[in-house]
């Protein structure tokens, strides 16, 4: 999954997430220069763990033939998925910190269905998201993304 969170003071926004569960490389790299193009990320995450590795390098081979750069951020996160999940998402949800759109029914469906779901890679995705958030940065301007319709993420008791 690509997800693109927007952080300000303690809140962060689910601003954007696409499920990329073909593994055709060259439309994933498509995917995230679009991504890229919209939103100007300070950091893009890749798991480098398994055939992400390859995806990373994928990635960094298609920088040079499109001559356009951005920093990659490598994640090597070695916890199981489920742990990574309940550490990143738990207590921000429980402090209703998490906003996110009424229109993220994908989000909305894993988060309240989990653990009991098929697949878990947008919260997977999306809790690499939040461990790469740099706490340090905290006036982020997230007013131009259209956060002004989003509401705290419900169920927190229910968090992963």
């Amino acid at each position: 999954a690509i997800v693109v969170i927007g952080v300000q003071g303690s809140k962060v926004y689910l601003i954007e997430y696409q499920l990329v569960r073909d593994q055709n490389p060259e439309e994933l790299v498509t995917e995230l220069y679009r991504i890229i193009g919209v939103y100007n990320p300070i950091k893009v995450g890749v798991e480098t763990v398994g055939y992400q590795k390859n995806l990373e390098w994928y990635l960094r081979d298609s920088m040079k033939k499109r001559n356009h750069f951005f920093t990659i951020t490598p994640v090597n996160d070695k916890r199981k998925k489920y742990v990574r999940i309940r550490q990143a998402i738990t207590n921000r949800a429980s402090n209703r910190t998490i906003y996110i759109h009424r229109s993220h029914t994908d989000f909305i469906q894993q988060y309240t269905d989990y653990p009991d779901i098929n697949h878990d890679d947008l919260l997977d995705g999306f809790s690499i998201a939040l461990d790469l958030v740099d706490p340090s940065i905290t006036g982020m301007d997230v007013s131009g993304l259209g956060v002004g319709s989003y509401e705290p993420l419900r169920d927190w008791r229910n968090a992963p």
